[in-house]
């Protein structure tokens, strides 16, 4: 008796075909949640390459690469889902499959959709935070991890952009050797471009590459000027392997301008990028701009990137079709001449305090750990948080303080420990609970210094260190000439290096105050 609600779901194949496949044949997306999916596309796909390039491997060619993915789903599934969710998060998913949010297959990059049809109040959010966890797990653990196993069983490099994943996307890119991202959808979104330089900084990789120098409906209108503005802000984002998408073979039957992928022809290929080859009109002046480029990235490749702050990030999806604009939070602590790496759970799970300053296993250093506004967390974090506060580490949380359990297994009880976390965290001189951006900005310089101290208009930059040398690259993003004021954390006599001449020369005129050099 009473009125009902019924529903039925059914899982089926979303029969989605890969993007500009070479070969004939239907082409069809694998299940990246089942490790047989891949090991068997790995043995027709990169097995059968061994016979003919095995002598090269780890010879000559350097890694295999994984491209964003591009996969939709109403639901990501596979056939042992609710066995693996009961598994991993202790309680059975299927009551709840009707208020799991749901992607539009039609957008691929998308992120869940915002409304819902149906929830259940309180523990609705749970649900579905443990949902995309144990999605995240699966992907990481059934395609990534064996992706980067085939490459180190045939002595490759994994060379992989995480984004566009339903993972823990900093994870993805730090488990990988080579971690990349890509300048097609930044979309002026720097906070985006930092993601895979942050798992590198976090995780310990040395290289991060980047596929640059990519604009949508520009086929024939990149000028090394624009390519220029590009790379200057891939750089200060910690890219400093940057990859030119769109560099054509020749086919002498095909008139000038040449062959050229994505180009809009035929129709459907899409329309994205620019050629560089000897055919292109600018081919001249790529040497000097190459150079330019050449000089930063070794700088950068040799150095140790210094951050001041890690910055918590809890999501676990990242959509690269719409990535936002930096939050406010993260463009402030900019602005105000802190370098910035953003940190997950896993990571902060197995980092220790060392000096009172946060160390990754890596041995990766931040002076000081910030939250965004959270609403519930991983009470195992919230505990850890007591550790790294007790050894000293200064932490802030700004806006809302987390006060419930992220997952939905012993809420109650996990709830109970995180709020006494808080409730002692916020007794302690350590620990920050600025209310909004400017106190935020307060409590920072109270806490720890940055990188650069401003006196002029802030620039974007980046901090690498090679051994007690400092190099500090600084980016005027303006069309105009912009006056630089400010001091400058480093030892020594500073120099002015010129990347696009390798002119050096001391700076005259600077001033020094303890570890700190003024330079205007």
């Amino acid at each position: 008796p009473g009125t009902w609600q019924i529903f039925v779901f059914c899982s089926l194949p979303t029969v989605q075909r890969v993007n500009g496949a070479p070969p004939e044949g239907p082409q069809l997306v694998m299940d990246h949640m089942n490790a047989e999916a891949f090991r068997a596309h790995a043995k027709r796909v990169g097995d059968n390459a061994v016979p003919f390039l095995g002598e090269f491997f780890g010879n000559g060619l350097r890694a295999v690469f994984c491209d964003s993915l591009e996969v939709g789903a109403n639901l990501y599934w596979c056939d042992d889902f609710l066995a693996e969710f009961h598994r991993r998060r202790g309680y059975d998913l299927l009551p709840y499959l009707p208020i799991l949010k749901v992607r539009s297959l039609a957008e691929p990059f998308g992120e869940y959709a915002d409304s819902l049809l149906f929830d259940i109040p309180d523990i609705g959010n749970q649900v579905r935070a443990d949902y995309r966890q144990t999605v995240s797990d699966l992907m990481i653990e059934r395609f990534y991890g064996e992706f980067n196993q085939w490459a180190h069983d045939h002595k490759l490099l994994s060379r992989t952009q995480a984004h566009g994943a339903p993972a823990d996307v900093l994870r993805i890119y730090g488990e990988a050797d080579i971690p990349e991202t890509e300048t097609l959808y930044d979309r002026g979104a720097y906070d985006f471009l930092k993601m895979a330089a942050s798992a590198a900084h976090v995780y310990g990789r040395s290289i991060v590459g980047s596929e640059s120098f990519v604009w949508e409906g520009a086929a024939y209108q990149t000028t090394p000027e624009k390519m220029k503005l590009a790379a200057d802000e891939l750089l200060t984002a910690g890219v400093n392997a940057i990859v030119y998408h769109g560099f054509p073979y020749l086919i002498p039957e095909f008139p000038l301008p040449g062959w050229h992928p994505f180009t809009g022809v035929p129709p459907g290929g899409g329309n994205y990028s620019s050629f560089f080859n000897e055919r292109n009109p600018f081919w001249r002046y790529f040497a000097q701009l190459n150079d330019y480029i050449t000089r930063v990235q070794f700088i950068s490749q040799t150095g140790t990137n210094v951050a001041a702050v890690a910055l918590y990030r809890n999501d676990l999806l990242h959509s690269a079709d719409e990535a936002p604009a930096a939050p406010q939070l993260n463009q402030a602590i900019m602005d105000a001449g802190y370098n910035y790496d953003h940190i997950n759970a896993d990571s902060l799970l197995h980092s220790t305090i060392r000096d009172r300053m946060l160390v990754t296993t890596a041995g990766t250093r931040y002076r000081i750990l910030v939250l965004p506004p959270l609403e519930a967390i991983n009470a195992t974090l919230a505990e850890k948080f007591l550790t790294f506060s007790a050894a000293g580490l200064p932490i802030l949380f700004y806006g809302k303080a987390p006060s419930r359990s992220d997952t939905l297994l012993d809420d109650g009880d996990k709830a109970r420990h995180i709020e006494a976390a808080i409730r002692t965290l916020r007794k302690l001189q350590n620990v920050y609970f600025p209310p909004d951006i400017a106190d935020v900005l307060l409590a920072l310089n109270g806490a720890v210094s940055p990188n650069i101290r401003f006196h002029s208009e802030a620039l974007p930059f980046i901090q690498k260190q090679i051994g007690r040398m400092n190099a500090f690259f600084v980016r005027n993003e303006s069309d105009t000439t912009q006056r630089l004021d400010a001091e400058f954390e480093a030892e020594g006599m500073p120099e002015l290096w010129d990347p696009w001449t390798g002119h050096t020369e001391a700076i005259a005129g600077h001033r020094r105050t303890g570890n700190w050099v003024t330079v205007n």
